[in-house]
């Protein structure tokens, strides 16, 4: 599944449910793998397909998704920090799912963890 042309990735309501099934996909690998084993999962090509289109128009709000998805996701029954921001950096990695190199993943992801 790819982002169809013209579609503006950028433009509300997008980056709210891409968020959402960030946080949605954390909770549950969370809940199926354990925390864990949450850092070896990676999220599903969709959300990164979505996540790598608004990297490409507008990385600061990327980084606000993640972000956001990541304090919703590690709430009192959720996974930790750590293990979630591990399972979105492998998920940048796993099958070519993004165009970021590692470095740039690596970058992206010291963006997210900043305020952290």
């Amino acid at each position: 599944m790819s982002i169809p042309d013209g579609l503006d990735v950028t433009r509300p309501p997008i980056p709210d449910l891409i968020g959402v099934a960030m946080y949605s996909a954390l909770r549950d690998y969370n809940q199926s793998f354990g925390g864990k084993h949450l850092q070896f999962a990676g999220l599903p090509l969709p959300i990164m397909e979505a996540l790598q289109g608004v990297i490409d128009r507008d990385r600061e709000l990327a980084v606000q998704i993640v972000r956001g998805a990541l304090h919703s996701a590690t709430g009192t029954a959720g996974p930790s920090l750590h293990e979630a921001a591990r399972c979105v950096m492998l998920s940048f990695h796993l099958g070519g799912r993004t165009r970021l190199t590692e470095p740039e993943a690596e970058a992206f992801m010291a963006d997210v963890m900043r305020e952290y």
